[in-house]
């Protein structure tokens, strides 16, 4: 029985590029919040953005979600600093994400 490489291979990604549909149900559960408008940033995010991050990026954004709403809108509104760096770029891209056409033409 031939052995894949399947145990080296990211969890968020299959050999495809794309987000497994278990893994991203799972992701998409988790963007559902207690606030509305952090319910809009992170499934914009996830529906826009998410598949642009590199594994390390996807991986951050898992952990990011981990934490509470309160906090997460701290780091957003730029009231408190986050605990990983790297939580940084993810936060900047959801500002980002956060952005729609009809707002940019006004």
């Amino acid at each position: 029985m031939a052995m894949t490489s399947h145990n080296a291979a990211s969890p968020f990604k299959d050999d495809s590029t794309h987000v497994l549909p278990k893994i991203h149900s799972r992701l998409r559960w988790r963007c559902r919040r207690g606030t509305r408008e952090l319910d809009l940033l992170l499934q914009a995010f996830l529906r826009e953005s998410y598949h642009g991050l590199d594994e390390a990026g996807q991986q951050r954004f898992a952990e990011l979600l981990e934490y509470s709403d309160p906090e997460i809108m701290d780091w957003l509104m730029r009231r408190s600093v986050p605990p990983c760096p790297e939580f940084q770029l993810i936060l900047s891209r959801l500002c980002g994400a956060s952005q729609s056409p009809e707002s940019d033409s006004q």
